[in-house]
């Protein structure tokens, strides 16, 4: 009936409703930054590795920052690229890079401190979060009410 998609929606066959604006974070473990220390400029960072993400086009996403109002991304070598979120947060838990992913999946983890955030001041722009649905002239009540449930639910994500 319909599907929950972040990023903007390529897939114009679908009616989308954007349901969530989710702020990213871009941080490493505690025992990566202890190995190879905490960089400080985006130069510095440049020589770190990363737990690259492969999107839907098959190619590595990038880090972006948004500097001084300007936008800036940086591309890291790394050991290990995935295409799963789980896969994303385990290999860096496991000490393999960095990655930069919504805030909320890893609020414990940084507020514990097994996580160290890098660059606060410098956060990419918020991840959109749509839900996708079939053009129809009378959009059935259960998905709509299940739309409107979830953008509630994600407000307090975001």
């Amino acid at each position: 009936d319909c599907v929950l998609r972040s990023g903007e929606p390529k897939d114009s066959s679908m009616v989308g409703r954007r349901v969530a604006q989710l702020r990213q974070v871009t941080c490493a473990s505690r025992g990566y930054i202890e190995r190879r220390g905490l960089p400080r400029t985006l130069e510095e960072f440049a020589e770190h590795q990363a737990v690259n993400y492969v999107g839907n086009s098959g190619r590595v996403l990038p880090f972006d920052f948004i500097v001084d109002g300007q936008p800036h991304s940086v591309t890291l070598r790394g050991p290990v690229s995935v295409n799963s979120a789980s896969g994303y947060g385990a290999c860096c838990l496991a000490g393999l890079g960095f990655i930069q992913a919504p805030r909320y999946n890893f609020e414990a983890e940084l507020q514990s401190g097994e996580l160290v955030e890098v660059f606060a001041d410098w956060q990419p722009a918020p991840m959109p979060v749509y839900v996708l649905y079939p053009h129809a002239r009378q959009l059935s009540s259960r998905v709509r009410v299940f739309v409107d449930w979830l953008a509630e639910r994600m407000a307090s994500a975001s």
